[in-house]
């Protein structure tokens, strides 16, 4: 005897669609939330250039003044420079991994777009300055306080060169971690 078809639910399908609705907007909500957190990492980073900027006497290579500029959309606070000995021969000396600080260029706020200069004094520790100077690398790194007090830190690495008419110049040699400054540098 043939047995009769059982009735099929009705309600499935519209439970089905309503699922896959819940999903797809689910989906669809962590799409604009992940793009939200990116943009906002992108407009909120800290942004902090190092760059040469001027020499106040060409012929000494620790007289070159470093801009520091605020690239951010917030002030930073407690701006605090410094200057990373890595290895410079000056005469018959050596000096490496140690750190300048150099209170005048300490700085209590730096808003967005603003610029102030640092200037590693280690020529300034001498009593006689060093007639001649071989390898010259140093880091320029500066730590500074964010809204709400968070720290940061960023390093910058630069090259000094003699150049043919006895003046220097300080070329970018890329960034540090932070992290790193307290290891010996290898060069």
């Amino acid at each position: 005897m043939p047995q009769p078809n059982k009735p099929r639910k009705a309600k499935a399908a519209p439970k089905r669609r309503f699922l896959r609705f819940l999903t797809i907007g689910k989906a669809l909500w962590a799409v604009v939330v992940g793009a939200a957190t990116l943009l906002s990492y992108v407009v909120l980073k800290p942004n902090l250039s190092i760059e040469p900027y001027t020499s106040q006497d060409p012929h000494r290579p620790f007289a070159e003044q470093f801009y520091l500029q605020n690239n951010s959309i917030y002030d930073i606070h407690e701006v605090i420079p410094r200057c990373g000995i890595g290895n410079v021969k000056a005469g018959n000396v050596t000096m490496r991994d140690f750190s300048i600080l150099n209170f005048r260029d300490v700085t209590d706020t730096l808003a967005p777009g603003a610029k102030t200069t640092t200037t590693c004094i280690l020529d300034q520790l001498f009593k006689d300055t060093p007639q001649s100077y071989g390898q010259l690398n140093i880091t320029i790194w500066v730590t500074y306080k964010l809204p709400f007090g968070i720290s940061k830190c960023q390093a910058t690495n630069f090259s000094g060169k003699p150049v043919s008419d006895g003046t220097y110049i300080w070329t970018y040699r890329g960034f540090l971690n932070c992290k790193d400054l307290d290891k010996p540098n290898p060069n």
